[in-house]
């Protein structure tokens, strides 16, 4: 392995060991719910919830009437 890539590999196996034990000191209830959707080429504008009529978004548009 090269040495330049030796640092990047051994912090991504250490984050890879300590994520679990990190988990688990945080109890469900004190962890905030987030989502995060990633889209390419989608406005405001394209979602049903804000008036768009370009794509079905009946799902989008639920989550945004239960949020």
């Amino acid at each position: 392995m090269p040495a330049k890539k030796l640092p990047i590999v051994a912090s991504l196996v250490c984050c890879w060991l300590l994520a679990p034990s990190l988990s688990h000191r945080v109890s469900a209830v004190e962890r905030p719910n987030v989502l995060l959707i990633l889209a390419d080429d989608l406005g405001y504008e394209t979602v049903g919830c804000y008036g768009g009529t370009s794509y079905p978004t009946p799902h989008l548009d639920r989550l945004a009437a239960s949020g």
